[in-house]
């Protein structure tokens, strides 16, 4: 025993024996000599290394969580006594809950009936929208917080989990969670909400009514790397509960099923009331067929950082940060990076301000700029076809999906490990994205969802493109490859080799008919994707290939490079037809105007936009704004507006309509 429990707690507890233990915890059953009771009494144990103003700050969290936990009265929720302070360190003294916890129960006698988990549920339910109508969220909704004891359900460490969940110990670089049951928008390290316990809540139904966890690999790394972008697998006992479990397990909260509609789900299925037993998967282009389950990789390997040589040197960023660990279950983990650039090193950049136009041949009038904030270094951004929405991927591994009129957020989904290449189908209903975690992956719109995952690279995915027709998958790979899947059968059909280097751009040309390639060898490839062969070496950079564009008509093909110049070729020729300069420090991007008659291009180390006429071979404007590199140009379908995505952590609109 600890310190303190030769004698009494606060003059009053003697503790008699340990409940359960977990990473800063200790539930000890105890005496309450005054009372003559038995109590719970949870002994926070503050971790190694923190300075004292860590400490403060955690022994206040205690009190401040316990005393919000104590105005809550419900039977589903255990009371809160009190706190004392012995030992230098706060003890929360609670209500002894006798019977087992949901956990042993499922380890001892096996996975629960649906009706008897819907059940147990709506118990669990009743005390969440409880707590949270006084304000208060668990944040650590799993199989050992939940007590059966007779006819009573119980959730436990109520209010307290708080303390665990929201503290970040960031003076060691390590982070605790309990990372199965914890919601995606926790294991990004934002704010925990109502919705984040109903996620909770799922995940923990889900363990019940399957016997196994919904989300598991063999680190702590590929676990959360689950629970961010992939769907648990799917169920096989849950039957009428099915629908619920899906509704809950949404990874975007706004999309979440919702209390009032879980309750009534719950109670539909302990009834015995017929519920939907399957969730199908959103119809796709193509032909039609019958269509696999999504493949989910439970053995996914920890993501760490990766610095190649000088030319390609890759930046770390923070990759997930999780909640902490209540009870019994919790796990500690340090922070882990994983490489997100890919171009030659890019310098940090802090947000910057308002944009500023420097066109050097001024049109009619300039060109404004409305800055957005989505939070992350931007790689790869597209406009929908009908020209409403746009979505951007970056460095915080999430695709953000915007309204383009309003110029407001209307989504956040987590996605590809570090976000590299994001495209829109020609119908607008899917989006297609690649990231360095080596999958290239689709996702409906409709819901939000993910509908597949592609695997098969050997290194990070770079480039992905969607043939005109929606039926053909291409992605691009630092290992030089360019794979090839069917959409419809999720097979992979071909794999491209011919590249010296890595794969940094490949593009469909408007007929579908040909597939560009760009690589870090120099060149630009052009493949027949009737036959899959290549057709042509377009050779002419002197520096790294980083963006290759068709013209809408399909004549031209433009290519930017490190070399600070784009390129033009005549695809009937394969001849070189024009050069466009004026960056210094190379090119990331380049696009041409719905019209054809413009380009614009995004600048690595000069941070600017330019654009270009492209029959006369003029620069009309310097677009000036971005204090970081322009990793992504893309023109609206209307072509009123340009948009760049760079690595200040900003969005640019800029408005073309003179």
């Amino acid at each position: 025993m600890t310190q303190g429990n030769e004698g009494l707690i606060a003059g009053k507890y003697r503790l008699m024996d340990k409940l359960g233990e977990g990473a800063i915890g200790v539930v000890w059953r105890a005496h309450d000599t005054s009372l003559d009771r038995h109590v719970a009494i949870k002994e926070i144990r503050l971790p190694a290394g923190l300075d004292g103003a860590h400490v403060g700050s955690l022994k206040a969290r205690t009190l401040r969580e316990a005393r919000a936990a104590a105005r809550l009265s419900h039977p589903g929720i255990v009371t809160v006594h009190e706190v004392v302070n012995q030992c230098d360190r706060p003890w929360v003294v609670m209500e002894l809950v006798h019977g087992h916890t949901l956990e042993h129960i499922l380890k001892e006698d096996g996975p629960r009936s649906p009706q008897d988990v819907a059940e147990i549920g709506a118990r669990i339910l009743s005390a969440l929208r409880a707590a949270h109508r006084a304000g208060v969220v668990h944040r650590d909704v799993k199989p050992s917080n939940v007590m059966l004891d007779g006819e009573r359900t119980v959730l436990t460490d109520f209010g307290i989990a708080a303390l665990d969940g929201g503290t970040v110990l960031t003076q060691t670089g390590a982070v605790l969670g309990t990372p199965c049951f914890m919601a995606p928008e926790q294991a990004r390290g934002r704010y925990a909400t109502p919705a984040s316990d109903l996620w909770s809540l799922g995940a923990t139904l889900y363990a019940a009514v399957e016997g196994r966890l919904p989300f598991n690999g063999e680190s702590l790394a590929a676990v959360l790397a689950a629970v961010l972008t992939e769907d648990p697998p799917p169920p096989r006992r849950a039957g009428p509960l099915t629908a619920a479990l899906s509704g809950l397990l949404v990874k975007d909260p706004a999309r979440r099923m919702t209390a009032d509609a879980l309750a009534a789900e719950l109670a539909r299925v302990r009834d015995g009331h017929d519920v939907a037993a399957a969730v199908t998967l959103p119809p796709i282009a193509g032909p039609p067929a019958p269509r696999p389950a999504v493949h989910h990789d439970q053995s996914m390997p920890p993501y760490t950082a990766e610095t190649t040589d000088g030319r390609h040197r890759r930046r770390r960023w923070p990759a997930l940060t999780a909640v902490a660990a209540a009870l019994a279950t919790a796990v500690t983990c340090a922070i882990i990076f994983w490489p997100s650039g890919r171009t030659q090193p890019r310098p940090h950049a802090k947000a910057s301000p308002v944009a500023s136009v420097s066109p050097s041949v001024r049109l009619a009038g300039n060109f404004p700029s409305q800055a957005l904030k989505p939070g992350t270094n931007v790689f790869s951004m597209a406009f929908s076809p009908d020209g409403k929405t746009f979505a951007c991927g970056g460095s915080d591994s999430t695709i953000q999906l915007w309204d383009a009129r309003r110029r407001i957020q209307l989504a956040q989904i987590p996605g590809n490990d570090s976000i590299e290449d994001i495209t829109f189908s020609s119908d607008g209903k899917m989006l297609a994205t690649a990231g360095d975690d080596k999958t290239a992956r689709l996702w409906d719109l409709t819901s939000n969802t993910q509908i597949a995952k592609f695997t098969g690279a050997k290194s990070e995915m770079w480039s992905i493109a969607l043939s005109p027709d929606g039926r053909t998958l291409a992605g691009g790979s630092k290992d030089h490859d360019i794979r090839i899947w069917d959409v419809g059968s999720r097979r992979l059909l071909h794999v491209l080799r011919g590249h010296s280097d890595g794969v940094t751009t490949v593009k469909f040309s408007p007929d579908g008919k040909t597939l560009a390639s760009g690589s870090w060898d120099e060149t630009v490839r052009l493949w027949d994707t009737a036959s899959w062969t290549q057709r042509t070496v377009l050779r002419g950079h002197t520096g790294s290939l980083h963006s290759v564009a068709f013209s809408p008509d399909g004549k031209r093909l433009a290519s930017a490079a490190a070399d600070d110049k784009i390129l033009l070729w005549d695809l009937r020729t394969h001849l070189g037809v024009g050069v466009f300069t004026g960056h210094k420090g190379g090119i990331l991007s380049v696009v041409f105007s719905p019209d054809g008659r413009y380009l614009a291009s995004g600048g690595n180390k000069d941070h600017k936009i330019l654009l270009y006429d492209v029959a006369a071979h003029t620069t009309l404007a310097d677009l000036k704004g971005h204090k970081g590199s322009v990793d992504s140009v893309v023109w609206s379908p209307d072509g009123k507006t340009l948009a760049s995505g760079a690595e200040d952590k900003s969005i640019r609109l800029w408005d073309l309509d003179r």
